[in-house]
């Protein structure tokens, strides 16, 4: 049974303070809907939204993925992947294409595939007025470049990775960013909402969903108890660049490379 809670604004976030758990913040563990004082939807979190038994065969398929690592200005090392589709990057040649996870892991991109499928359902019964919302913005996408669900267009899975305060740039407007949770032998690591002083107490198979764009989160600090473990969350999104995208895939290619189309 899901419930609503308010949580009122504690405090602004501090977008580069390293994340750490300061105490005195309101611990969620538990199924709800969080509002802020406004009446405003912020988040979604349903625990145990995977059983364990699937969380892990999921955690261990990911866990076959060589990530790539790459530093961030911010100092941190981020170990990640993405998924789905990405938009033009006129500097570097590239126009809207398929991301190279797609076809490099394609047995994982299909279990993600399917992750998103049910996400879909649960922002249907769950949260219907965000549901419509999120599915209007998505049709302004053409059906080349959002997943199978028709849903999201995009993702990234992150390993071993402590995100500072942010919020997150690139996505449409009013669609709200799904966030699962694989963690196995890892003290902390918790997403907290430092404007509403709230930390988000994960364990595996958690879900979250929230305005990744307007609500300020990052990574509580976390500690390795074993040769085994690891903390990795796969975020779900759509991304607004990809609205410009021709429909198909030749027109696309055929429009970055300057053709007459």
């Amino acid at each position: 049974m899901i419930k609503k809670i308010v949580l009122e604004k504690c405090f602004e976030a501090q977008l580069k303070e390293l994340v750490s758990i300061d105490g005195g913040e309101r611990v969620i563990s538990e199924n709800c809907v969080i509002y802020n004082g406004n009446n405003e939807f912020v988040g979604l979190i349903i625990k145990g939204f995977l059983p364990a038994a699937e969380a892990n065969f999921i955690m261990n398929s990911l866990s076959e993925i060589k990530f790539p690592k790459s530093h961030r200005a911010s100092g941190l090392i981020s170990n990640s992947e993405i998924f789905g589709f990405s938009p033009r990057e006129h500097l570097k040649g590239y126009p809207c294409r398929s991301c190279k996870f797609n076809f490099k892991y394609p047995h994982q991109y299909f279990i993600l595939d399917k992750i998103s499928r049910r996400l879909k359902e649960t922002y249907q019964i769950h949260i219907p007025d965000i549901y419509q919302k999120h599915s209007e913005n998505i049709k302004k996408i053409g059906k080349n470049w959002v997943m199978q669900n028709q849903f999201f267009t995009s993702g990234i899975i992150n390993l071993d990775t402590q995100y500072r305060y942010h919020t997150d740039n690139g996505n449409i407007k009013d669609t709200f960013a799904s966030m699962l949770y694989f963690g196995h032998k890892i003290i902390g690591g918790d997403v907290k909402f430092p404007e509403y002083n709230a930390i988000l107490k994960f364990d595996l198979g958690d879900l979250i969903v929230f305005d990744n764009t307007r609500v300020s989160h990052g990574v509580t600090q976390f500690k390795k108890i074993s040769k085994s473990s690891k903390r990795m969350s796969v975020v779900l999104y759509c991304l607004e660049q990809l609205k410009s995208c021709e429909q198909t895939f030749e027109l696309e290619n055929q429009r970055f490379n300057g053709s007459q189309i």
